[in-house]
């Protein structure tokens, strides 16, 4: 186990990313951005990093992508520092900032060469990743518009295009979906979920998108105030608790008629609330055959019963309000 931070595994052989006891303090703040923070991600993975704002995603970012050191723990890329092997690191590292940066009076297949021969790239090999850039982007119709007459849209497009321009094996995309229509939204998932899927490049994704995050990630890490509050796959995380609802008459009756069933034993009854009528019942694995029989044989009469979904909201929700999360949130199986 990793020492501070006893609910993260040791790093596995294949990581892209492994991040370890990262602490960051400003100098203006009274806390730390980031708080014994540590994360791992796996080659291939669709990623995505939550937060509410000021919980130290930027930060964490901005290490990751060694944009400034942290003050203390280590962050390895693919098995190598930014201390010793900056360069290496870069030229398979691809970031797409919230603000892009790109030259509005320069076209979109200009600003892709401006930056292209940043990226060390030249001639024939130049040309070939411009190219792909600009058809993963779907831009190649507007290769020679200036940006400045781009939508919102079109710029992310094309800020993931400068992404992609190095042999990018690991690339960041913060908040790459930020004030898009639903069409442009669309767009880019299907961009970014195709250049994963076709060259199994690992992807880090913020939003506070949090159904976005949903569709398409596999796994997530949380942070809340600088540490990491939760950590696995979204599958497991939502799926932990069981909630089981029952709309049936006499809602009261059937209630205590499922507590005496807890309090015997029965019932493995974790929570149990009366919402418009309904029973929401927390349950520790899912027994609503168990929790029909038990109120039909008491004559309550059960007009539905539902397996509820906990949402990614919901999850969300629950581990950035409660201050200090169990460990077993953070230790689902990768």
């Amino acid at each position: 186990m990793t020492p501070g931070n006893p609910c993260l595994p040791e790093p596995e052989p294949d990581c892209v990313v492994s991040a370890r006891s990262l602490v960051k303090q400003y100098k203006n703040s009274d806390r730390p951005a980031l708080n014994d923070f540590s994360l791992d991600v796996q080659q291939g993975e669709f990623f995505g990093l939550l937060g509410p704002n000021g919980a130290g995603k930027t930060t964490a970012i901005s290490i990751l992508t060694g944009l400034f050191p942290a003050d203390s723990g280590s962050v390895r890329i693919k098995g190598m520092s930014f201390q010793d092997q900056e360069h290496e690191i870069k030229r398979i590292l691809g970031l797409v900032p919230q603000d892009i940066g790109l030259y509005d009076t320069l076209t979109a297949r200009e600003n892709l060469n401006f930056f292209g021969k940043l990226c060390n790239l030249s001639g024939q090999k130049l040309a070939e990743r411009i190219q792909q850039g600009l058809e993963f982007a779907r831009l190649t119709e507007h290769a020679r518009h200036q940006v400045a007459t781009f939508s919102t849209g079109m710029k992310q497009r094309l800020g993931i295009a400068l992404a992609l321009l190095p042999d990018s094996e690991f690339i960041i995309l913060d908040e790459p979906t930020n004030g898009l229509d639903p069409g442009g939204i669309v767009e880019i998932r299907t961009i970014i979920r195709e250049y994963n899927r076709r060259y199994n490049t690992t992807i880090i994704l913020t939003s506070h998108m949090l159904g976005e995050i949903e569709q398409i990630c596999h796994d997530i890490a949380l942070i809340n105030h600088g540490r990491l509050a939760a950590f696995g796959k979204i599958e497991d995380l939502l799926h932990r608790e069981k909630i089981i609802v029952v709309q049936c008459d006499r809602t009261e009756e059937a209630a205590s008629i499922l507590r005496k069933a807890e309090d015997d034993g029965l019932l493995p009854l974790e929570r149990l609330l009366i919402e418009d009528r309904e029973l929401h019942l927390q349950v520790g694995h899912d027994c609503a055959a168990e929790i029909n029989r038990l109120l039909v044989s008491q004559g309550i009469m059960v007009e539905r019963l539902t397996l509820k979904q906990k949402r990614l909201e919901e999850f969300f929700l629950e581990a950035t309000t409660t201050e200090k999360m169990p460990c077993g949130a953070m230790s689902a199986t990768k």
